[in-house]
């Protein structure tokens, strides 16, 4: 019984390690032929516009919403300690360097959603951004820009992968999307709590 199961556990272990060990390859391929012609700008910029500029509205709604989410309930936790005041700064660094790049939110769009949202709580706009102003630094706006370069790099690394290699059947491409979004999810996560620790 016990021989059995450490003979599964080193088979499953096996398999992680040669998974990971063929999608560096894969990626180091992808690398290579990036710089080999011909150079297809066209195709390139074609999925630029279908991968961004396509999901355009999903992103500043998710962003706006959220921002707004955030607002409302910070409003009404630092309200019972008189703390209104920090509300901009605490929404604005939690989009900028966390939430934004996570959820591929517009920072801007996400920081203007909780701005109205405090608005309509009968906040002081004025304070509201002059805390914006004095919280977010340059360091916040450079580490949630490559937060979201890195998390779209991730997605395509995985989702590619995961595609290029997937079964010729309806059942293989089914297990083939569902194991891209969970796996680029988690890589997504772990990978933010390492960048998180480097850029504090």
């Amino acid at each position: 019984m016990l021989t059995h199961s450490l003979q599964r556990i080193g088979a499953v272990t096996l398999f992680l390690l040669g998974e990971m060990g063929r999608m560096v390859l894969f990626l180091l391929a992808t690398i290579g032929w990036l710089f080999r012609p011909p150079f297809r700008l066209f195709q390139v910029f074609k999925q630029v516009h279908f991968v961004g500029f396509k999901s355009t509205f999903v992103v500043v709604l998710t962003a706006a919403f959220t921002g707004m989410v955030l607002a409302l309930q910070g409003y009404y936790t630092l309200r019972k300690y008189g703390s209104e005041s920090a509300l901009g700064s605490a929404v604005a660094l939690s989009i900028i360097r966390e939430l934004g790049p996570v959820l591929a939110a517009l920072m801007v769009t996400a920081r203007a959603g909780s701005a109205m949202t405090a608005d309509l709580l009968g906040g002081n706009p004025g304070s509201y951004w002059s805390s914006i102003e004095a919280a977010v630094e340059w360091k916040d706006v450079y580490g949630g820009i490559l937060k979201s370069i890195s998390f779209g790099l991730i997605v395509t690394w995985v989702c590619c992968y995961k595609g290029y290699f997937t079964r010729m059947s309806a059942e293989g491409l089914g297990a083939a999307t569902t194991e891209a979004v969970v796996l680029a999810s988690v890589l997504v996560l772990v990978w933010d709590y390492f960048l998180t620790s480097v850029l504090l």
